[in-house]
């Protein structure tokens, strides 16, 4: 199995946005981990809340990978001036996994607000979180 990236910057929006493909696996987790840092990194973002969006990954990506579905997961990271916003899909999934209650506890530290939608088939879990420390 093989990732994929595909980064998206248009001179005319002020956000980029990346797409990341990786094997629903999660040995594969740290790769989105990473990639979440070096974005953040890259944008003056402060240690703290480049750490709670590492753990906001961990998170999402745990439920996406909470039972079968399709052998890959789909990421989008966007990021727009004073905020990320990370989105996690996996399709053939059928049943909605629980969000578990210390998950919910550590997302709702970590970011300002999720997003968990199934439609019968594919799941997406999403979080935003404001890039400027909370104040």
């Amino acid at each position: 199995m093989t990732a994929a990236v595909d980064v998206a910057h248009r001179p005319d929006d002020p956000g980029s946005t990346i797409e990341l493909t990786l094997p629903a696996e999660a040995t594969f987790v740290r790769v989105a981990r990473l990639v979440v840092a070096g974005l953040l990194a890259d944008d003056g973002t402060g240690v703290d809340v480049v750490d709670d969006l590492r753990v906001a990954v961990d998170e999402l990506l745990s439920l996406a990978l909470d039972g079968d579905g399709d052998p890959s997961v789909h990421l989008t990271f966007r990021l727009n001036p004073g905020e990320l916003r990370v989105d996690v899909r996996r399709s053939g999934m059928t049943v909605q996994p629980d969000l578990h209650p210390v998950s919910r506890s550590l997302l709702a530290a970590t970011t300002d607000d999720v997003i968990v939608e199934h439609d019968g088939h594919t799941l997406t879990v999403g979080a935003v979180r404001r890039t400027a420390d909370r104040r």
